[in-house]
């Protein structure tokens, strides 16, 4: 049995620059991938603007072009942004950005639920 009880989430508008360059770099995808669970249980909608690494990193990090092709699909079989009330979740890339440098910009959106279907 898991029981996980992460506390308060919010949500609302969040932007976070990614850690690049040597002694610590990580994808875009290694901070969605551990966000894009929760985000749908907040307060409010999230709309998270992360700026760095596109691409994903090797076989470290998921790259975002992944997470919108696997993640997002069942986000909306579960019932996130099912109904009228939100628009359904979404990531969009504006910039892309490559190791080591990054430079990308990465938004994405998830409305919010009380249970998932």
């Amino acid at each position: 049995q898991l029981r996980f009880k992460p506390g308060l989430l919010l949500g609302g508008s969040v932007e976070h620059a990614c850690p690049v360059g040597a002694g610590g770099s990580r994808g875009v995808g290694w901070f969605l991938e551990g966000i894009m669970p929760l985000a749908a249980f907040g307060k409010e909608p999230l709309e998270l603007t992360l700026a760095g690494i596109t691409d994903g990193t090797s076989d470290v990090d998921p790259s975002v072009d992944y997470l919108s092709s696997s993640f997002l699909p069942l986000c909306i079989k579960f019932g996130i942004g099912a109904n009228d009330d939100y628009p359904p979740p979404s990531i969009r890339v504006s910039r892309r950005g490559a190791a080591p440098l990054g430079g990308g910009v990465v938004h994405f959106y998830c409305p919010i639920v009380k249970e998932l279907n």
